[in-house]
């Protein structure tokens, strides 16, 4: 039970990383997006 707990805690903590890397791209790309539409 506690080797399960301990992969589900891994799993998620690498799913987090990955969600957190796209929206940082995601965030970079639109901002990039919005100064060439400025200017």
């Amino acid at each position: 039970m506690t080797e399960f707990i301990t992969t589900n805690l891994n799993y998620f903590a690498y799913a987090m990383m990955v969600i957190g890397a796209i929206l940082i791209i995601l965030a970079l790309f639109f901002m990039l997006k919005g100064r060439r539409r400025r200017k």
